[in-house]
C-alpha cells in the first residue's frame, strides 16, 4: 500500500536530471544484485534458485509506475551480457541478454498491473486480501511469464536443453518469487521512508516509539536487541545442525518461531529483519553445500513458505491495528457526542428553568392587582346598591375568582414541570361551581337570553375534587 501506482502522476521526479540519477541506481542495484544471483547459477550450472533482482523490479514498478522499465531493461541486459559473454560470445551474448533484460521488465510490469487492478476493482479490500492477492496472483502470474520466456530463450539459444525444460522453468518460476518476496516488501519500506521522509503508521515499533516513555522505549530497545540476537543466531544454530542431521531440511522449519515473534510484535520491520536474516543467512550457508536438485526445489519452498506466511500474517496483524484504530476513534467520536448531548440537555435545562421561573415570577405579579381588584368590588358590594348594579358587581367578583383560579392553575403547571407538583383533594360546591360557571360564560352579554341552571336537590352538596 506504498501509494499511487500506474497513474498519470508518477512518483518519478520531475527535472531530467532526477530521472537520470533515479533510472542509474535502478540499473545498479539490479546489476549487483543479478551479480549475486548468478553466483547460485554458476554453481548449479545455469540453475538460478535464488533471484533477488526480482524483488527490485516489482518494487520499483509498484512505487515509482510502469515507467522505470528501462532501467530495469538496462540492468538485466547488463548482467546476463556479464555472465553469459565468456559462455556463449560477445554477438550472440548481447541479444540474448537484450531479449532477457525486457522479459525481466516485463515481469514487473505484470505484478504492478495485476496489483493495482485489484486495488481499484476492491478499493476497500483488507491487508489479508491484499496480500494474499499478492502471494498467489499476482507475484506468481508475473514470475511465470518471466520463467516461460527466459527459459524459452535460454533454450533456444542453446544455453540449456529442452529436455530439462520443465525443471529449468520450475527453478526458475520458485526462484525469482522467492526474490521478490524476499526483497520486494523491504525495497518498498525503504523507498516510503526516504521518499515521505517520516514513519508510516504500519511501521509499528517505530510509530510506537516516537509515543512512548523512556522505560517503554527501553523496553521496546531490549525487546528489539533479543529478537535481533535470536534472528541470526537460529538460522546459524539450525543451520549447523542440519549440515549433520539426518533431519537435514526439516529443522530450517524451527527457526519459523522467529518469523512469529517479529511479526506479532515489530511489525514489518520484524517480518523485514527475519526474512532477511532467516533466509539470506540460511541460503549463504547452505547452498555451497547443496547440490541434488530435489534439495534446492524443497529449500525453495520452505523460502516460500516463510515469506507468504509472514506477509499472510503481517496483513492479518495490520487489519487488526486499523480494526482497533478504528474503534478508538469511534469510541472516540461516540464520546465526544456524549459530551455534546450532555451540554444541549443541560442548556435546554437551564432555559426550560429560566422559563418556568419567569411564568412563575409573572403569575405571582399579577395577584397582587387582581387581589386589589377583587378587595374593592367586595367594599363596592357591602354599599347601598339596586339590584342590577348588585348583580354587576358579582359578576366582577365571579371573573376575579376565576382570574386567580387560572392563575394557580398556571403555577401548578410550572409545580408540574419542575417535578414539584402535589396533588390534593378540596371539598367543591357543585351547585355554587356551575352556577358561577354559566354566570361567568354567558352573563349579559346575550339580551333577551337567559341561561339557567338546575341542579337536582338529591345530589350531594358537595364533592371532594
Amino acid at each position: 500500500n506504498g501509494g499511487s501506482v500506474w497513474d498519470l502522476n508518477p512518483r518519478l521526479p520531475s527535472s531530467k536530471v532526477g530521472k537520470a540519477v533515479l533510472f542509474l541506481a535502478i540499473a545498479l542495484g539490479y546489476f549487483g544484485t543479478a551479480l549475486g544471483g548468478f553466483r547460485f547459477a554458476i554453481q548449479f550450472d545455469g540453475v538460478t534458485p535464488v533471484w533477488p533482482p526480482s524483488g527490485i523490479a516489482v518494487a520499483t514498478v509498484l512505487f515509482f509506475s510502469w515507467r522505470v522499465w528501462p532501467a530495469v531493461a538496462v540492468g538485466a541486459a547488463s548482467a546476463n551480457c556479464y555472465f553469459l559473454i565468456a559462455r556463449i560470445g560477445p554477438g550472440r551474448a548481447v541479444v540474448l541478454a537484450l531479449l532477457t533484460g525486457l522479459t525481466n521488465c516485463l515481469e514487473g510490469i505484470c505484478v504492478g498491473y495485476l496489483v493495482v487492478r485489484f486495488r481499484q476493482a476492491f478499493p476497500a479490500a483488507s491487508c489479508q486480501a491484499q496480500a494474499l492477492w499478492v502471494c498467489f496472483v499476482a507475484i506468481p502470474l508475473g514470475c511465470l511469464l518471466s520463467a516461460i520466456l527466459g527459459v524459452s530463450l535460454q533454450c533456444g539459444f542453446e544455453i540449456i536443453s529442452f529436455d530439462i525444460f520443465g525443471a529449468v522453468l520450475l527453478t526458475w518460476w520458485a526462484g525469482d518469487m522467492v526474490g521478490a518476496l524476499i526483497i520486494g516488501p523491504f525495497l518498498v519500506v525503504l523507498l516510503i521512508l526516504v521518499y515521505f521522509r517520516t514513519v508510516p503508521s504500519f511501521i509499528q515499533p517505530l510509530a510506537v516509539w516516537r509515543e512512548s516513555t523512556t522505560i517503554e522505549a527501553v523496553g521496546w530497545a531490549v525487546s528489539g536487541a533479543l529478537f535481533l540476537l535470536a534472528s541470526v543466531l537460529v538460522p546459524l544454530w539450525t543451520t549447523g545442525i542440519a549440515a549433520s542431521s539426518p533431519c537435514q531440511m526439516k529443522l530450517y522449519f524451527l527457526s519459523l518461531v522467529t518469523v512469529g515473534w517479529g511479526v506479532f510484535q515489530f511489525g514489518i520491520l520484524g517480518f523485514l529483519v527475519t526474512v532477511l536474516s532467516l533466509d539470506v543467512i540460511t541460503l549463504n550457508h547452505i547452498l555451497t553445500n547443496l547440490s541434488d536438485p530435489a534439495e534446492m526445489i524443497v529449500l525453495q519452498l520452505f523460502v516460500l513458505v516463510t515469506c507468504v506466511m509472514a506477509l499472510t500474517l503481517e496483513a492479518s496483524v495490520l487489519d487488526l491495528h486499523q480494526l482497533q484504530q478504528s474503534l478508538k476513534a469511534s469510541s472516540a467520536k461516540l464520546e465526544q457526542r456524549n459530551q455534546e448531548l450532555e451540554l444541549a440537555t443541560e442548556k435546554a435545562n437551564e432555559g426550560q428553568k429560566a422559563k418556568l421561573g419567569f411564568v412563575a415570577n409573572v403569575s405571582h405579579e399579577l395577584r397582587t392587582p387582581l387581589n386589589a381588584i377583587a378587595g374593592f368590588a367586595q367594599l363596592l358590594a357591602c354599599t347601598k346598591l339596586d339590584e342590577e348594579q348588585s348583580e354587576y358587581v358579582q359578576t366582577l367578583l365571579g371573573s376575579c375568582e376565576h382570574l386567580l383560579t387560572l392563575i394557580n392553575d398556571i403555577l401548578v403547571f410550572v409545580k408540574g414541570d419542575s417535578n414539584k407538583l402535589e396533588l390534593e383533594k378540596v371539598p367543591t360546591d357543585v351547585r355554587s361551581l356551575l352556577h358561577s360557571a354559566a354566570q361567568l360564560a354567558y352573563g349579559h352579554r346575550h339580551p333577551g337570553v337567559e341561561l339557567v341552571v338546575d341542579v337536582a336537590g338529591a345530589g350531594p352538596a358537595t364533592l371532594q375534587l
